[in-house]
């Protein structure tokens, strides 16, 4: 198989395996409704050049990605008012309260050991969480200090 782009017309019952050759990119839609709860299977986290897939978030940004890592069991407070896009390391044992920007939309990328899930978030006026809902698992992507910028666009 050649690398391509997976989009909504390649998932069965909400479940795809990304298991052609190269770097394959992931395309979700732009509302938690329209794209609704996939698993994906096969999913390479890293650089791209050595065929690190690609999760493309553009329809539901609706800008570029503007990426962080935090720590969610530092005991810092983490502030990502700055990016679009939060990749959150430690999530198991987080504790660690996180800074918002109201108003506005994220996505939010957490593992758990086993896999790897993805929501999108959106925070009300006040900058608190109005909803998250969980959009991908990308199942066997146990660490997500393995993500590149290249592989959220």
């Amino acid at each position: 198989f050649a690398a391509r782009d997976v989009t909504a017309t390649d998932f069965t019952n909400g479940s795809v395996a990304v298991t052609s050759a190269g770097s394959n990119t992931v395309v979700l839609a732009d509302t938690a409704t329209n794209n609704g709860a996939d698993t994906i299977y096969g999913f390479a986290a890293g650089a791209v050049a050595g065929g690190g897939d690609v999760l493309d978030l553009s329809a539901y940004l609706g800008a570029a990605v503007s990426s962080i890592t935090i720590n969610g069991s530092d005991g810092n407070a983490d502030n990502v008012v700055n990016a679009n896009v939060v990749i959150q390391t430690n999530n198991a044992a987080a504790t660690d309260t996180i800074v918002w920007k109201a108003s506005s939309k994220y996505v939010l990328v957490q593992d758990n050991g086993t896999d790897t899930t993805v929501s999108y978030v959106t925070t009300d006026g006040a900058g608190a969480v109005a909803s998250t809902t969980t959009v991908a698992t990308l199942v066997g992507v146990n660490d997500v200090s393995a993500f590149v910028a290249a592989n959220l666009v």
